[in-house]
């Protein structure tokens, strides 16, 4: 059941001009099956960073198309290497966030689910016309 879904509030922060996803400092966190995917999510609080395994700071963020054309709500960054993640979590999913506000919920299609080994997780993204996630 793969899904990519950018969180109700990000979507409005972003409409309002309040959250600017090239500008604000974004983490990614590996969450574990304890998460369960809210439309109601508004914040990082416990529901959310309980979950959270590991978590990385997350290089050159984009928006706009794979081309370069701005106006396509394509969501693009480095690839993620997570560093020494704890042994045996059944990672379901990765969490964007900026400060305490989640952005964007992935499941799939980037090496997801696994359970974790202690070691190093690379996460790749597709270079496709959809990159990490479009709106």
């Amino acid at each position: 059941n793969q899904m990519s879904k950018f969180y109700p509030i990000a979507k409005y922060l972003m409409m309002k001009g309040e959250l600017d996803l090239t500008s604000v400092p974004i983490i990614a966190s590996l969450v574990n099956d304890t998460y369960v995917y809210s439309d109601a999510h508004t914040s990082m609080d416990e529901s959310v960073s309980s979950s959270v395994v590991r978590s990385v700071n997350v290089n050159h963020v984009s928006v706009g198309d794979p081309s370069g054309n701005p106006g396509y709500g394509v969501f693009d960054c480095d690839n993620l290497n997570m560093l020494e993640v704890p042994t045996g979590h059944n990672v379901n999913g990765l969490v964007f966030y900026s400060v305490d506000t989640p952005i964007l919920y992935l499941n799939g299609g980037v090496g997801l689910p696994f359970v974790s080994s202690g070691g190093d997780v690379e996460i790749n993204f597709s270079n496709g016309t959809n990159r990490v996630a479009k709106l």
